[in-house]
């Protein structure tokens, strides 16, 4: 960091100095003070008396890991996150207004935390806050307006070559309420006083809302920095290590793995202790643990290395290389809850982290639907690696090697595995295993082919009953039924009981009774052979008109219809709320534009594919047929008349003509 000349810089450094540091407190003499100097996360408010100011920020230090943070505004700037790492001594600075990184560098001094205070004075942290025998105790003091007695503590200028540091700590009988949970009391940081001997100098700092808790490495995520958008994104890496247990385990202790406390932070240090890469490196953004089939999953970013003059940093292919040979060589180990792990096998050909988690429902997933249940295939048909969930889809539609019929995606590294098999009931055993990461999506043939009224059964209509593990697979089976015509199911998910039956829920029959909200009914979909146009209707030509009815009910009639090729009808809600369904012999492709009208109560349905011969429309009659017929005939006769006369002319002037040289050539042979 540079000196700091003006009194607003030294100000700036000097928040910097007093927080990113850290509150490091041992003992006192022979009375022990709660230590603090491991870990925490704190507000801060930071009062300059003599420039009249106050800062407020957030501020986070871990010294094992020897990382720092603050988050503060700015002047110039606006809201900055600030990231110390006291290791390489580069201070990042991500300014949220503009999604720009800045990078500052500080040399370390060995293994001690200095900061530059001002343009004469180098402080180390551990001799700033650490309350020692360097201190003198002070008389009690009152603090937050008169409330709250603390204990002082005051450390003199000669120990710290120019100014006096005195903490304020809330006495042991007190405790704080807090929004986060801590695992044991301690005397709370209240207040911290940095002054000039000479007076001519005063910070006050209070706190509150103090967490003594190690701090997430998510808090001191650099990602941002390097977003898709950037020119080192290129540079980033993403990768997946697989870890497995050195002693024999249950799948339930490995699922327990999961809820450990900052589990991916503990694997990413195993990585940063078995290889050196700064922990900096690895995008807390995208890096999680996942566990299955008795193996933990560590998916991360590897990110490039901040740009450096100064510094010679560890480039992205040298970091690969480190985590491959620490992997290969068996170095890399990790413990969990006292259960071992260590690292097997690692990948690089995952989906991409910028484009990692983004589910859209385009035209080809809306063909999928997602199993309840997570699992994966055996013997996969075929596997591709590093794609979007959109692309899997869209490659199981168009794959012509097989009917593609479902697909597994884990999303974490954008695995793809295609599959002929549709459910995995009913299928050969052992076709399927379960996943805790994976999902298995099949073709939903319940919204292509079927309309469903929920909490619905046909009554004592069933001609088969099967278990079946989802809709989509009960409305496969009615499809591919055999036996007789399977026009509807219903479908129980609390039990998986699929009952196909050969009517339809607009058969007379057929009586649809409510039943409860985990069954359903679903019959074939007739209204999926229609097209539909939104609020529009056609302005004449009904041949036919019913009421009260629904929409399958309409597309039911206009099939079945024999008295008249019915190629669409209108369904619309008259001013009373009731249906009514209009029929016609023609569909709006038959119609220009001016037979159409704009109705918000309609719907018009065009027949996708429907017998061509059938009656004309009403609106033309016997005498307008037979005039039309009458002038079509005159108009072809005139035609032929024209004709011959042109090629009477085109003889008497070409008598060798193409024609007869041909036959003369003919004859020459």
């Amino acid at each position: 960091m540079e000196a700091i000349r003006t009194s607003q810089e030294k100000n700036n450094n000097m928040i910097l100095l007093l927080t990113i540091a850290g509150l490091i407190v041992g003992s006192y003499g022979n009375r022990m003070v709660e230590d603090l100097s491991k870990h925490f996360c704190t507000n801060m408010e930071l009062i300059d008396h003599g420039n009249k100011e106050v800062h407020n920020s957030r501020v986070c230090f871990d010294r094992a890991r020897r990382l720092g943070l603050m988050m503060r505004n700015i002047k110039g700037k606006g809201p900055t996150k600030e990231i110390l790492d006291f290791n390489t001594g580069i201070i990042h600075s991500l300014h949220e207004n503009t999604g720009r990184c800045d990078y500052s560098y500080r040399n370390p001094v060995g293994q001690s935390m200095v900061v530059e205070l001002n343009d004469k004075h180098m402080i180390d942290a551990d001799l700033l806050f650490n309350i020692n025998n360097k201190y003198e105790q002070q008389s009690d003091a009152v603090v937050r307006d008169g409330k709250v007695p603390s204990d002082v503590y005051k450390l003199t200028s000669t120990a710290l070559q120019g100014f006096t540091v005195t903490w304020y700590l809330s006495k042991n009988d007190w405790t704080f309420s807090k929004t986060h949970f801590e695992n044991s009391t301690y005397q709370q940081p209240l207040k911290l006083v940095t002054a000039a001997p000479d007076g001519t100098w005063s910070i006050e700092t209070n706190y509150w809302n103090h967490d003594g808790n190690r701090p997430a490495l998510s808090n001191f995520d650099l990602a941002k920095c390097y977003q898709s958008d950037d020119a080192n994104n290129d540079n980033k890496t993403d990768f997946q290590i697989i870890f497995l247990a050195d002693n024999a385990t249950t799948d339930a202790s490995f699922e327990e793995l999961l809820y450990i406390d900052d589990v991916t932070d503990a694997v990413v240090e195993a990585i940063h202790n078995a290889t050196g890469i700064p922990l900096l490196r690895f995008s807390q953004t995208t890096s999680r643990v996942e566990a299955s089939d008795r193996k933990i999953y560590l998916t991360s970013t590897l990110l490039p290395s901040p740009p450096s003059t100064r510094l010679r940093l560890i480039s992205r292919n040298e970091a690969w290389r480190k985590i491959s040979n620490a992997v290969f060589a068996g170095n890399l180990k990790v413990i969990l809850n006292e259960m071992t792990l260590t690292a097997s096998d690692l990948r690089k050909d995952i989906l991409r982290s910028d484009v990692r988690g983004h589910l859209v429902n385009d035209v080809y997933m809306g063909k999928f639907g997602k199993d309840v249940s997570q699992m994966v295939f055996v013997d996969p048909l075929k596997v591709i690696k590093g794609i979007p969930i959109q692309e899997c889809a869209k490659r199981c539609i168009m794959n012509l090697e097989f009917n593609c019929e479902s697909f597994n995606y884990c999303p974490s590294v954008g695995d793809c595995l295609l599959s002929n098999l549709h459910s995995p009931v009913s299928e050969k055993t052992g076709s399927f295993k379960n996943h805790s990461f994976c999902d298995h999506y099949t073709r939903a043939y319940s919204k292509s082919h079927f309309s469903n009224i929920p909490g619905k059964v046909i009554q004592l209509k069933n001609d088969k009953i099967i278990h079946q593990h989802s809709v989509d697979s009960c409305a496969k089976v009615c499809l591919d039924e055999t036996d007789f015509k399977c026009q509807s199911f219903d479908f129980c998910i609390s039990s998986g009981i699929c009952m196909l039956s050969r009517l339809h829920m607009t058969d007379e029959e057929a009586t649809v009774l409510p039943i409860n909200n985990t069954c359903a009914h679903w019959s074939r979909s007739l209204l999926g052979q229609f097209k539909p146009y939104q609020d529009k209707s056609i302005r004449s030509g009904v041949t036919l008109s019913i009421g009260g009815v629904s929409k399958e009910a309409c597309a039911k009639t206009c099939l079945e219809e024999t008295e008249f090729v019915c190629k669409s009808f209108d369904y619309c809600m008259d001013e009373t709320k009731v249906s009514v369904c209009n029929f016609r012999m023609y569909s709006p492709v038959d119609l220009v534009s001016s037979d159409l009208a704009d109705n918000p109560e309609c719907i018009i349905y065009e027949r996708k594919s429907a017998p061509q011969s059938g009656t004309l429309p009403k609106f033309y009659n016997p005498g307008t047929v037979a005039g039309l017929s009458i002038g079509m005939m005159v108009l072809g006769l005139l035609l032929g008349i024209v004709i011959m006369y042109a090629v009477q002319r085109y003889r008497s002037k070409n008598t060798g003509g193409w024609g007869l040289q041909m036959f003369k050539n003919e004859e020459t042979k």
